[in-house]
């Protein structure tokens, strides 16, 4: 079935019979409905206008979505990829460090033995010198 504007209903025509409806009647009905058609066809377009504007705008915040989708993966990736590299760089920190603490630890090692053998030396150095002074007070005296 065609569909019928308000241009339609306008201008159709009846056939006049003896005992037909009242003209201007019709006339006046139709004229009517002429108009709620013309609304309803009028609000019709604007909500076609209106839904394919919402359908644009949909497809471009679809599009925006992905774009964040896209971008919350790239920073998501970076974030993996910088906490790895955080990891092995602080492993590395870690390994220089003990290394370090090892050396020194040795260092201070070696300078406690050498601090003992020093100790040691001046003590037998000292034992001796005075033990040769009492042997020069010994003769001293006779």
């Amino acid at each position: 079935m065609a569909r019928i504007s308000p241009a339609d209903i306008n201008s159709r025509m009846f056939k006049i019979t003896f005992r037909g409806f009242d003209t201007k009647e019709v006339e006046n009905f139709l004229g009517l409905i002429a108009d709620e058609v013309e609304t309803l066809s009028a609000e019709n377009s604007m909500l076609r206008d209106k839904v394919a504007a919402l359908e644009k705008e949909v497809a471009g915040l679809k599009e925006e979505e992905e774009k964040v989708r896209r971008r919350m993966e790239e920073a998501t990736a970076y974030r993996n990829k910088m906490v790895s590299e955080a990891r092995y760089a602080a492993d590395d920190i870690i390994k220089s460090a003990q290394a370090r603490a090892n050396q020194l630890e040795s260092i201070v090692n070696m300078m406690k033995e050498e601090k003992h053998s020093l100790e040691t030396y001046f003590r037998s150095f000292l034992r001796f010198n005075v033990e040769l002074l009492k042997i020069w007070e010994r003769e001293e005296e006779d």
